[in-house]
């Protein structure tokens, strides 16, 4: 219980001093006031290895670690062993965003070095049982890599909206990257959430976006997570979705709650320890 209770003397006193209700109030109050001031909680709401059939869809399986009974929604041309050849579509899952939370997507995909486009992934705000890229379907907070050229773009969203950002030194054609990007949500307005994305090709990591204004004003604007591909070749390995929930503060009435329940605990206290009067004397 902390300090307040410790040493066998201060609390043998303590004890003799309070009757039982009392006693159990003042208990609770300390243990209100010794608990951690936050709780952090981490779930996985997805993760999937892809370790299925080339000769499955996609479309239809569930991932290793799901949400309810949640499935991979969208294009056929994705197979279950996360391959895809000249494919040009996405395939999502479902996902809500909660106000306190921070979520962190992490895919690793191997770019094809070849005559193909691009493939990515990242947040979505559009259908999730769509066959559409994150493009057209209000991709948010989402990177593509190349798969003809020595480039990668993220792209704040809606789509490809808000601006891109990029870099033509990296190479990723050829390669597995491993792309890292969180949503910070912790905010109650959904108009100070954030993006920070990691993008590492190879061993060599390059910074996406950091602490980005996700450009949306309700958490209603997220409904998914989604891979895309234009015309794309390569194969995705690993997916995971998680997030940390975090317990708040105590507000301020909270506190002030505290101090009047210690305060009844100590009044209750000494007058239980005065001498009582006898009659007639």
């Amino acid at each position: 219980m902390g300090g307040l209770l410790a040493g066998t003397a201060s609390s043998s006193v303590f004890h003799r001093r309070l009757m039982p209700g009392a006693a159990a109030l003042a208990i609770l109050v300390v243990g209100m006031f010794v608990a951690p001031a936050s709780v952090h909680a981490t779930v996985v709401l997805y993760s999937d290895i892809f370790d299925g059939s080339s000769g499955v869809n996609l479309a239809g399986t569930t991932p290793d670690v799901t949400t309810g009974s949640n499935t991979w929604q969208g294009n056929t041309g994705y197979k279950a062993d996360g391959s895809l050849n000249f494919v040009t579509g996405g395939i999502y899952l479902p996902f809500t965003a909660n106000p306190g939370n921070t979520y962190t997507l992490s895919v690793t995909f191997f770019t094809a070095n070849n005559s193909g486009d691009w493939i990515g992934a990242g947040f979505s705000g559009g259908s999730t049982t769509s066959t559409r890229r994150l493009a057209d379907n209000q991709g948010r907070g989402w990177v593509i890599l190349k798969n003809n050229g020595d480039t990668y773009q993220g792209f704040i969203g809606p789509g490809t909206g808000g601006g891109g950002v990029g870099d033509s030194t990296i190479a990723p054609a050829g390669k597995t990257s491993i792309l890292t990007t969180s949503l910070d949500a912790s905010s109650p307005n959904a108009a100070d959430w954030t993006y920070s994305s990691i993008l590492r090709v190879d061993t060599t990591d390059y910074t996406v976006f950091t602490n980005m204004n996700a450009n949306v004003t309700s958490a209603s604007e997220f409904t998914g997570i989604g891979l895309s591909s234009q015309s794309g070749v390569g194969r995705f390995t690993e997916m995971t979705l998680v997030s940390v929930v975090s317990v708040p503060e105590p507000s301020t009435f909270i506190y002030g709650g505290i101090t009047a329940a210690l305060a009844v605990a100590i009044r209750l206290a000494r007058s239980r320890a005065r001498p009582q009067r006898v009659s007639g004397r």
